[in-house]
C-alpha cells in the first residue's frame, strides 16, 4: 500500500515538470515581442480560472478523489498539444485558463490525499512540495534548452508525453484505491460551514498569509526573475538554470523545515517562512550573478511554498477528510486571488518605474504579513491566559 500511495508524489513530479517546461520560460520567450503588462495577462488570465476552484474542490470530493486525478490525466494531453496550434498571447491565455480548470481538480485532490494517506501531515505536503520543485529544477531547464534549440513546439511535446505517462500511473492509483476512501462520506455543505467557522479567525489570517500572500508573492516573482535576468544579459536557457537551481536547493530546504515545522506552532512557523520570504527578494535587488540570484530564489522559494503548505496542513487537520479537497481548493482561491492581482500590478510596476521596484514591494508586504502575524499570535495567547 504504501507503494500505491508514492505515486501521488510520482504524478506531482509530472504535473510540476510538464508545466513548467513552458510557464516558467514564457516571459522571456515573448519578451521580444510583448510588453511586461501584455506577458502579465496570461498569468492573471490562469489565475483567474482559480475563482472556480470551490466548485471543482466539491465536485472533487463528490466523484472521489483519485478518479479526479484520473480525469485530469487523461484530458491534460489532448489540451497540452493544442498549444501548438498558435503563439498569439491571446491563445495562449486562453490555453492556461484551460490548463488552470484543470489544475483545480488536481490540486484539491493530490493536497487532500496526501493529508489522508500520510499522517505527519505537514512532513508530508513539505515531501510533496520538494517533489514539485524537483520538477521546477526539471522543466525550466529543459524547457529553456529545447525551445532554445527547437522552438517551443518541442516543449509542448514533452509536455505531452508526461501528462500520458500521469495517466498510466494514475490509473494504478485508481485501480487500487485506499479502501479507507470508501467509508468516507458525502461532503456535506452543514459540516464544511461549521467546522470553517469553530476557527473562523485561524481561518482567515492563515488564508491571508499564507495563501493569499504567497500567491501575490509567487506570480510577481514569476514574472520579475524571467525579466530581471533578461535585462541584465541572461538568454532564455540560462533563465531556467537560474530557476531549475533555484528550486534545487528550495528542495533541500523544504525537506529540512517539514521535520521541523511538524510539531511547531504554526503561526511561528508561518512568521519564519514569511520572514524567508522578505528578505530573501530584498536582497535580490543588489544581486546580479547568475548563482546569487538562484541562491536567493532557492530561499524565497522555501519560505512561499512553505508558507502555502503550512496552510494547508492547518486546513486539513481542521476540516473532514470528505470535504478536505474543498477545503484546499479554498487555500486555492485565496492563493489565486493574489496571483490574479501580482502579474498586473508586476507588469505595470516595470513598465511605469522599473523591476527592482516589485522586488521592494515584495519586502515591504511580506514585513507587514509578519506584523499581522504577531499581533494576531499574541491576542491568541492573551486569549488563552485569560481562559
Amino acid at each position: 500500500m504504501r507503494n500505491i500511495k508514492n505515486i501521488l508524489y510520482l504524478l506531482h513530479f509530472l504535473w510540476s515538470g510538464g508545466f513548467n517546461l513552458v510557464s516558467r520560460i514564457l516571459p522571456s520567450y515573448f519578451a521580444t515581442i510583448a510588453s511586461a503588462s501584455q506577458i502579465g495577462v496570461i498569468y492573471s488570465i490562469y489565475a483567474a480560472s482559480k475563482f472556480l476552484a470551490m466548485p471543482c474542490g466539491w465536485a472533487s470530493d463528490k466523484i472521489g478523489k483519485t478518479k479526479a486525478l484520473f480525469l485530469v490525466f487523461f484530458i491534460l494531453p489532448l489540451v497540452v498539444i493544442s498549444f501548438t496550434f498558435s503563439k498569439s498571447i491571446f491563445f495562449f491565455a486562453l490555453m492556461f485558463f484551460i490548463i488552470g480548470i484543470l489544475g483545480n481538480f488536481y490540486y484539491s485532490s493530490i493536497n487532500a490525499l496526501i493529508t489522508i494517506f500520510f499522517k505527519r501531515k505537514t512532513e508530508s505536503l513539505f515531501k510533496l512540495e520538494s517533489v514539485y520543485q524537483l520538477g521546477v529544477v526539471f522543466g525550466p531547464i529543459v524547457g529553456g534548452f529545447l525551445t532554445l534549440r527547437y522552438g517551443i513546439e518541442t516543449a509542448f511535446y514533452t509536455w505531452t508525453g508526461l501528462g500520458i505517462l500521469g495517466l498510466i500511473l494514475s490509473s494504478f492509483l485508481l485501480r487500487k484505491e485506499n479502501t479507507t476512501q470508501q467509508k468516507i462520506k458525502k461532503p456535506s455543505l452543514k459540516q464544511l460551514f461549521s467546522q470553517l467557522g469553530e476557527k473562523k479567525f485561524d481561518f482567515i489570517i492563515f488564508l491571508i498569509v499564507g495563501s493569499f500572500l504567497t500567491g501575490l508573492f509567487q506570480s510577481m516573482i514569476e514574472l520579475s526573475i524571467p525579466l530581471f535576468a533578461t535585462k541584465i544579459g541572461f538568454d532564455i536557457s540560462e533563465v531556467g538554470l537560474i530557476i531549475g537551481i533555484g528550486s534545487l536547493i528550495s528542495i533541500f530546504g523544504l525537506l529540512f523545515l517539514g521535520k521541523k515545522l511538524e510539531r511547531m506552532n504554526k503561526i511561528y512557523s508561518l512568521i519564519l517562512t514569511t520572514f524567508l520570504v522578505g528578505i530573501s527578494i530584498f536582497f535580490t535587488v543588489f544581486v546580479h550573478n547568475l548563482i546569487g540570484i538562484a541562491l536567493l530564489l532557492g530561499v524565497f522559494t522555501i519560505g512561499r511554498a512553505g508558507g502555502l503548505n503550512i496552510t494547508r496542513s492547518f486546513v486539513s487537520k481542521n476540516l473532514g477528510e470528505n470535504i478536505r479537497a474543498t477545503g484546499m481548493s479554498i487555500s486555492d482561491t485565496s492563493q489565486y486571488t493574489g496571483r490574479i492581482i501580482g502579474p498586473l500590478l508586476t507588469g505595470i510596476l516595470i513598465d511605469k518605474i522599473n523591476i527592482e521596484v516589485s522586488f521592494i514591494f515584495i519586502s515591504v508586504v511580506a514585513a507587514m504579513g509578519i506584523i499581522l502575524l504577531i499581533i494576531y499570535g499574541k491576542k491568541k495567547t492573551i486569549n488563552s491566559q485569560l481562559r
